[in-house]
């Protein structure tokens, strides 16, 4: 049914739909809005809130402060992930698009890898959730890995946020956070190997993301390799077909309002926003829902690298370009499984 130009849904949609829809939602709205929400929620305990509120959030702002080395490689003991070790809420979240891993070769399990994913897409719904948990399994396929996804520093710096990503066992992508996790054991005697899931482009390769294009900042991104050589840890490249159609970006041309709003955030914060469109939850034209499009994550092989404590510029820019030319081959082997009209598409790096 359209109503001035909205397309709405149908009513008679089947419950499962509806409760794929409320899981990605769930998660849509803590990546949106969960700082602002945790900023806000500190705020108001200190300000507005009684004396047990003070009392409670000023004890949780002490124990971030000397619990601020926890985002470096330690999980949270399993009985306060709540939700997020319910099988039956990822089994939901994954069916609405759907979403699927896709090994192509053997990662050895008493091996230490670099898994660089990409595109990073708008949000990366895909590549955020396909190796926190097992819906997907992860475990199954790569049995003997401890597989942790690597998230932005600054986020663990956020009250509620940090927990939220600790349950699902992120770790910071600093260096001190890779460090540390590349040259220690997995804590739990199941794993034998750990593979750190890097999303190479980061938060800035959003601006390049577009429905069907395959952008990749990967030229400039060099600092994964240099960590790889130093420990002597094999690089493998993963590619997430579809990530980047379940949003459409708004243009944001420079000297349009977007685009000045973009350059204030980007010079005085650190980060480029976006401005996305995919489709509500009642109807498919508009709102911050994604839309539903096929997410297959196909992991690449693994690509060994030496030791060398103190890698040159020139060893750096020779892996990196051997990274390049494997990412490139994996796309080239599998896009015209996953990607329609594959034949006009292709790896872009910027």
């Amino acid at each position: 049914m359209e109503i001035f130009g909205v397309r709405f849904a149908p009513l008679n949609v089947p419950l499962e739909r509806r409760l794929q829809s409320a899981a990605v939602f769930v998660g849509v709205f803590i990546f949106t809005f969960g700082v602002m929400l945790s900023a806000y929620i500190v705020l108001y305990a200190i300000i507005a809130g009684g004396a047990w509120s003070r009392c409670l959030m000023l004890a949780y702002l002490v124990f971030i402060y000397f619990d601020s080395k926890y985002h470096l490689s330690v999980n949270r003991p399993e009985w306060l992930y709540c939700f997020y070790g319910q099988r039956r809420f990822w089994d939901y979240y994954t069916g609405y698009f759907p979403m699927r891993l896709i090994k192509t070769a053997e990662l050895e399990p008493t091996r230490n890898y670099i898994l660089g994913a990409m595109p990073h897409g708008i949000i990366p719904l895909g590549l955020s959730i396909a190796f926190v948990n097992d819906s997907l399994d992860s475990k199954g396929l790569f049995p003997g890995l401890e597989f942790r996804p690597l998230s932005l520093h600054l986020n663990f710096l956020v009250p509620f946020m940090r927990e939220h990503l600790l349950n699902l066992s992120v770790c910071s992508c600093g260096k001190e956070s890779m460090e540390h996790l590349l040259s220690s054991k997995p804590r739990h005697g199941r794993f034998t190997g750990r593979a750190l899931v890097l999303l190479v482009g980061g938060g800035s390769e959003a601006r390049r993301s577009r429905p069907g294009s395959y952008n990749l900042e990967l030229k400039r991104k060099k600092g994964f390799v240099k960590m790889a050589l130093q420990y002597g840890t094999a690089l493998v490249p993963v590619i997430s077909f579809g990530e980047a159609d379940i949003y459409e970006q708004i243009a944001a041309p420079e000297g349009s309002l977007l685009g000045l709003i973009q350059r204030f955030v980007r010079e005085y914060i650190g980060f480029t926003p976006v401005w996305f469109n995919g489709r509500g939850f009642f109807q498919y034209s508009f709102g911050l829902m994604p839309r539903r499009a096929p997410i297959n994550i196909v992991v690449g092989s693994a690509m060994d690298v030496p030791k060398i404590s103190n890698p040159s510029v020139e060893q750096i820019d020779q892996y990196h370009a051997m990274f390049v030319e494997q990412t490139v081959k994996l796309f080239e082997a599998h896009k015209s499984k996953y990607i329609a009209n594959y034949r006009d598409v292709s790896l872009k790096f910027e």
